[in-house]
């Protein structure tokens, strides 16, 4: 339990406010994303500036680190989600697809796949190898401002201004079953028109 923290450092981060951080799961960076439109990575020892993310538009509302501590995904304001190399603090894919402000991103599918909550209401699932939406989901009224899933990537929790928190259950197997069975159904029921007709 903790009963007591002492102030490690203090580093003057952002020129406006910090909208959202997140720690590397190897605890040895600390990402900050800011309203003044960028990302920065920093040394979780000691605060040193590792890099800066530039290329938003708008100011940043998430930021998230792969779980293998090589990219860092970010949401923004001007609608768009970016994944970000570490080893050279490059943008290496955009996702496009909100209507409105991206306001938060994690990794899912041990980090395969990541999900963007919107300002229009959607979640959208993106395959991060073609950059195409695998599904949108939509189950608020109003701006999706919280995104987290389960360690084993069973389900999502969302969370919005319509004052709603959304479970969403990963059925992608049950789907493909259905439709597999539905096919084999289809394949015996024309094997045994067939035989009629023989």
């Amino acid at each position: 339990s903790v009963s007591r923290l002492d102030v490690r450092f203090t580093q003057q981060a952002h020129s406006k406010d910090i909208n959202a951080l997140a720690i590397s799961p190897k605890n040895h960076m600390i990402a900050s994303a800011g309203a003044d439109k960028v990302a920065k990575v920093w040394a979780a020892c000691d605060g040193a500036l590792v890099g800066v993310l530039r290329g938003h538009r708008r100011g940043v509302w998430s930021v998230a680190f792969s779980p293998v501590d090589r990219c860092v995904a970010t949401a923004s304001a001007d609608s768009s989600v970016r994944i970000w190399s570490l080893s050279d603090m490059s943008c290496v894919r955009t996702f496009e697809g909100h209507s409105n402000s991206a306001l938060g991103v994690i990794f899912i599918s041990r980090g395969m796949q990541l999900c963007s909550a919107g300002g229009d209401g959607l979640l959208k699932v993106w395959n991060i190898r073609s950059g195409d939406v695998a599904c949108t989901l939509d189950g608020h009224d109003d701006r999706i401002w919280a995104v987290c899933s389960r360690e084993d990537g069973d389900s999502l929790v969302s969370g919005g201004s319509d004052s709603t928190l959304v479970v969403w259950r990963n059925s992608t197997q049950e789907v493909a079953q259905r439709a597999q069975d539905a096919d084999s159904q289809l394949v015996l029921a024309q094997q045994e028109l067939s035989n009629l007709l023989a």
